[in-house]
């Protein structure tokens, strides 16, 4: 297990590729968590973790993990990280950023330097735009 990943119930527990992979065949976009050693980045793990103690990371738990993402977490200043960032340039820790698995389209990102419920707000307003988005290319098909 490569320590730069480190998992909690949410995340994709393989690779970056095989996340990516896991998107594509979900048909689900990816959300990527970077988090670092910082106070926000600590308060986002905790939101993360699995426990419904009806703390603010309730709904931030319910929309990374019930609203179809596949959901990725990436150590601030490791090399996974790094790479993403080369390919998709994404804000500092924490940072969750949305990428369509399909076309490789950032789709957005948000700060989670803002507390768990307000980045549980920004992640849903993603995906619906998203989900929007998908169904008008579909319809214009």
């Amino acid at each position: 297990p490569n320590p730069e990943r480190a998992t909690m119930g949410l995340f994709h527990e393989g690779d970056v590729v095989s996340a990516i992979a896991a998107a594509k065949a979900k048909g689900a976009p990816l959300l990527v968590f970077i988090l670092g050693d910082d106070p926000s980045s600590a308060e986002m793990v905790r939101a993360l973790e699995d426990s419904n103690d009806g703390s603010s990371g309730d709904t931030l738990r319910s929309e990374t993990g019930d609203a179809g993402w596949v959901a990725l977490r990436l150590a601030e200043g490791g090399t996974d990280a790094a790479n993403f960032r080369a390919l998709c340039p994404a804000g500092n820790a924490p940072v969750a950023v949305a990428v369509d698995a399909c076309t490789g389209a950032k789709i957005g990102e948000a700060s989670g330097a803002d507390g768990a419920d307000v980045l549980a707000r920004e992640l849903k307003d993603l995906r619906v735009a998203h989900e929007s988005d998908l169904r008008l290319r579909t319809m214009a098909a």
